[in-house]
């Protein structure tokens, strides 16, 4: 079992999507009653205000931090093998492998499995905000009211969530790179 890290990972990024759902029409009632300047300055005070004090109070590198042990372990002791996250899927208790690498900035920096993760990420999201950046305008252009196209953008932000907290936990069963190509698969046939 690799731990439950896809779902915590999913449930993290599943924020976003809330953002989306709750921001997307806040934002056009604040461009129509002000402008598109006063809207972006409104979003940045809510990132310093909401999301900077939750960063300092909330974010942790390491269970430790808190008391806690890696998901799935129940006691440390000198002897007890290393967890490693990334190794295959098996059942019962965490993968365990003695002879796991550990990952550093530099041999990430040096992997190309690192490399190629970026670019498709990067190349991925460039061409998904590509499509998304311009559908309040196009919904616009079709006849759609600038508010109603709003909150159509904004309910695509709760398929969103679903979907981190949906493949966050598929990774958790079958695997990272499983279900990373199979969520990659179904953008590329959503694009």
């Amino acid at each position: 079992r690799l731990g439950r890290r896809g779902l915590a990972i999913g449930l993290a990024f599943a924020g976003t999507g809330i953002g989306i759902l709750i921001l997307a029409p806040v934002v056009e009632r604040t461009i129509q009653a002000t402008d598109w300047r006063t809207a972006y300055l409104l979003l940045a005070g809510l990132a310093l205000v909401l999301g900077l004090p939750a960063v300092l109070l909330l974010l942790r590198d390491r269970p430790a931090d808190l008391g806690l042990l890696p998901d799935g372990l129940e006691h440390r002791s000198p002897t007890h093998p290393r967890v490693n996250p990334i190794a295959a899927v098996g059942e019962g208790q965490p993968v365990v492998d003695d002879d796991a690498p550990v990952w550093t900035l530099r041999r990430a920096l040096t992997s190309a499995n690192f490399w190629l993760l970026m670019a498709s990420g990067t190349l991925s999201l460039f061409t998904l905000r590509m499509v998304t950046v311009h559908q309040v305008s196009h919904m616009v252009d079709s006849g759609i009211s600038r508010g109603l196209a709003a909150s159509i953008l904004g309910s695509t932000g709760l398929i969103t969530a679903l979907a981190f907290i949906f493949f966050g936990t598929l990774s958790d069963r079958i695997g990272r790179s499983r279900s990373f190509y199979i969520g990659a698969l179904a953008q590329g046939v959503a694009l």
